[in-house]
């Protein structure tokens, strides 16, 4: 059992010279807004949820999605040399954290996490970060918080292109394009990328052994190499303002030269590599023409990794997602969905056996609700209840609420409450992974409790925008891989 209890605080000043407009650089693309955020927090209430604004995504474009959350958010980002980069939110280990792309959480299903170093934000319009568990809207494994790659609802009309190099110190090389096109109602969008970093810096080597002296001596980084590839397409059509079919095609390919510790490197004569394919597909529909609106969606997920080209010696999996729901107002500003989610996972791994597993069935049944109890007071209650082949997943409700107080007629005042409860379903690798896995594992439950407030004070010439948050969160039957003479 782990518990946690932190404080966070937030302070951010502005000023504005009221006579002075700023032009956006030349090479600024200005993105729309990604909705997706809003639909979060609005079943969501009294959670913290921070969306990073498209002029943060156009500094941070080259490499992987770690760079913008090491660099404009406070949580820990676990990185070697370029090649593996992992999230850890609030105490929490890497596979407590889900990573979102429209239906699907791409975290792998065997290893149970992902490689942020692999997710190149250049493929995305948004990014949104959630502290905190949210089981109840995504299911197992956000215990600690959650990533969401937004695309954003351009609907262009005409032909729009946005081309991106970058040459950088150490053989970084980055080059990117987006193409969108469309006639308001069908659109095509077509984003490719490409990153290659050799890594190949100097620095100070303190190991000593073996060298005949106590002293550092000048080495330079070796075996650290990474390149990525991808491309995401999307085909979008629009009937009506309030029903369209989206749909995205995610491919990519990372590979990684695992880096040497410095004795190693020292002595170095080679290392071993990592590649990684993946093949990520979404498609929903939504209509909201009528009282009740529904919105549906399918998917499917291949992942795939060699470790240092032994083909007999391969990590992947199959899955196929599909979900529905539907959604109703209650009344003014007060409205509730119910959904369904249905998972097919299929291993393909060189160490399980298939007398042991050969595939897995998980089903999420979930209720959200939000109200507007008061001018000022809106509340949200949400239920999930998951099914899983051979396990009794925990139920898992949160609650929330936010008050507004307005303290003046250039100032306002926030007060945030929210209690959750959270589960993971033991990995793959964690219950069938060669003789080290445990079959009996139980899946790891988390309770979670958050209280906050958010001051702001605009003027027109001076911004103050002050938050505090503290949260307590406590996780049981913890699962953790520890060396005694094996993994276990």
């Amino acid at each position: 059992m782990r518990r946690f209890t932190i404080l966070n605080l937030l302070i951010m000043f502005f000023y504005c010279a009221e006579a002075q407009t700023v032009e956006p650089p030349v090479d600024t693309v200005l993105l729309n807004e990604v909705v997706a955020v809003g639909e979060l927090r609005k079943f969501q209430a009294g959670a913290k949820i921070t969306p990073l604004p498209s002029t943060q995504i156009n500094i941070a474009q080259s490499g992987g999605i770690e760079n913008i959350l090491r660099r404009f958010t406070p949580v820990y980002i676990k990185s070697d040399a370029g090649g593996l980069s992992t999230i850890h939110v609030r105490g929490t280990s890497a596979s407590h954290t889900t990573v979102n792309f429209g239906g699907i959480n791409i975290n792998s299903i065997t290893l149970g996490q992902s490689n942020l170093s692999g997710i190149p934000l250049f493929l995305f319009d948004g990014l949104n970060l959630q502290y905190g568990s949210s089981s109840t809207i995504n299911g197992s494994g956000a215990i600690g918080g959650a990533v969401y790659l937004g695309l954003g609802e351009n609907w262009t009309n005409g032909l729009k292109i946005n081309a991106k190099a970058l040459a950088g110190s150490f053989g970084e090389w980055m080059g990117g394009a987006k193409i969108y096109t469309g006639n308001s109602k069908f659109e095509s969008v077509t984003r490719a990328y490409y990153y290659w970093k050799e890594n190949n810096f100097s620095f100070k080597n303190y190991y000593t052994g073996n060298i005949g002296n106590k002293g550092p001596v000048d080495d330079v980084q070796h075996g650290a190499s990474m390149e990525d590839a991808g491309f995401i397409q999307e085909l979008n059509y629009r009937f009506n303002p309030e029903s369209y079919l989206r749909s995205a095609v995610w491919a990519g390919s990372n590979w990684y030269q695992v880096q040497p510790n410095m004795q190693s490197n020292y002595h170095y004569s080679g290392t071993a590599e990592i590649d990684n394919r993946n093949l990520r597909i979404w498609t929903e529909y939504l209509n909201s023409e009528g009282r009740i609106r529904f919105k549906t969606g399918a998917g499917y997920v291949y992942e795939m990794q060699v470790y240092d080209k032994i083909e007999t010696q391969k990590i992947g999996a199959h899955r196929f997602i599909s979900n529905f729901q539907a959604s109703a107002e209650l009344w003014k500003r007060s409205e509730i969905k119910a959904g369904v989610e249905y998972k097919y996972l299929n291993p393909d791994v060189y160490t399980y056996s298939d007398s042991v597993i050969d595939y897995e069935n998980n089903l999420d049944l979930y209720i959200s609700s939000y109200f507007q109890v008061i001018k000022n007071l809106r509340i949200s209650v949400n239920l999930r209840q998951a099914f899983v082949t051979g396990f009794e997943a925990p139920f898992t409700p949160s609650a929330g609420a936010e008050y507004l107080l307005n303290t003046g007629s250039n100032s306002l005042l926030k007060f945030t409450t929210a209690l959750s409860r959270s589960f993971r379903v033991p990995t793959f690798n964690d219950r069938y992974w060669g003789t080290q896995g445990n079959p009996t594992l139980k899946p790891e439950k988390g309770k979670h409790a958050e209280l906050g407030g958010f001051y702001k004070f605009n003027d027109g010439s001076y911004q103050i925008s002050v938050g505090v948050n503290g949260f307590y969160m406590d996780i049981e039957n913890w699962i953790e891989w520890r060396n005694f003479g094996v993994w276990r």
